[in-house]
């Protein structure tokens, strides 16, 4: 019964297999199956999350493993089941895991929470930097059709960020493969996106970089 992951798995069991039409017996078995493997949650929720909590603030790498053994335990038992309404304590689950596996030197693995985190993450500052972590791994390890995924997605979901237009410009400006009129396209969307991105020297910089021209409407790129 300790390799039970979840007490909702027992009743996603119990409904596929039209609970109610079973034996008395057997919806006995499988009642006391969630209301045991819902103890095992409640265990692993109340005993590791203090010490998850511990353990993030040590920057050793016997602290970097503990993060990674509990984190994983927490996200194999799904232990905030009952007490996560909103998905936050999932999301700070996560976020722990990731960093220990960045911090270890498997970033796959913590791109993989960072997948999960995105689509759980509310505040926009914590999501921005996500999105930007995202963006890193998947440079770092050369699969250059996620960063690109990664940053599309991200200039839509959080359109006035200007960190996340700016990683959107460089990307396109910095491919010589890229045509010009494209990296002008993109310009001016992100101009009509953040007005005062415009005004930013982060933005002059950029300009001054790859020859960005605007001229009122007319934007060029490269000459």
């Amino acid at each position: 019964l300790n390799d039970i992951p979840l007490n909702c798995e027992v009743r996603i069991l119990a409904d596929n297999i039209e609970y109610d039409n079973y034996s008395p017996e057997l919806k006995k078995i499988l009642d006391e199956l969630e209301k045991r493997a819902e103890k095992i949650q409640m265990k692993v929720y109340l005993y590791q999350y203090p010490l998850l909590k511990v353990s993030v603030l040590e920057e050793s790498e016997k602290w970097h493993r503990l993060t990674k053994r509990i984190g994983e335990e927490m996200i194999r038992r799904q232990a905030w089941y009952r007490w996560d309404t909103n998905g936050e304590k999932e999301c700070e689950v996560r976020k722990y895991l990731a960093e220990s596996y960045y911090k270890l030197g498997e970033n796959l693995k913590a791109a993989e929470q960072y997948e999960q985190i995105r689509k759980l993450e509310s505040n926009e500052e914590e999501l921005e930097e996500i999105y930007e972590k995202l963006q890193l791994i998947y440079e770092e390890a050369q699969e250059y059709e996620k960063v690109w995924e990664i940053s599309r997605e991200a200039v839509e979901v959080l359109p006035d960020s200007e960190r996340l237009w700016m990683n959107y410009l460089e990307r396109y400006c910095e491919n010589p493969e890229m045509e010009r009129e494209l990296c002008a396209e993109a310009v001016k969307k992100a101009i009509q996106a953040v007005p005062e991105l415009a005004e930013s020297e982060a933005f002059k910089q950029l300009q001054g970089k790859y020859k960005i021209v605007i001229d009122g409407e007319n934007i060029r790129v490269g000459e």
